[in-house]
């Protein structure tokens, strides 16, 4: 029998999905990608989805970045890396260091 998604878990990937397409998007829609970003981390710490915590994060942070708030990036940023090195993620750990770096750098 296949498993049954309940509606945090859907709501949560829903959130997340937004979120990553709108921070693909033009500037304007990045405000509003930092908000569903934020709201389906929410919904994963109560859960205690990890794998998706650290991506959600990186892309929490990368949103951050790109429409100018580099300390809320590097918050954003540094839970990823910390998570997904927990998670084994390398690629998405490295994506997240490389940024802190670049963000250390300015």
């Amino acid at each position: 029998m296949p498993a049954v998604m309940t509606s945090n878990e859907a709501d949560r990937r829903r959130y997340a999905a937004i979120g990553r397409a709108l921070a693909a998007c033009p500037p304007p829609q990045q405000d509003e990608a930092d908000a569903h970003l934020a709201r389906s981390l929410s919904l994963m710490e109560g859960i205690g989805a990890k794998f998706d915590l650290a991506r959600t994060a990186l892309a929490l942070g990368q949103a951050r970045v790109a429409r100018g708030d580099p300390a809320g990036g590097m918050e954003a940023l540094t839970r990823a890396a910390v998570l997904s090195c927990e998670c084994g993620l390398e690629r998405e750990e490295a994506t997240a260091r490389r940024l802190l770096a670049a963000i250390g750098n300015r």
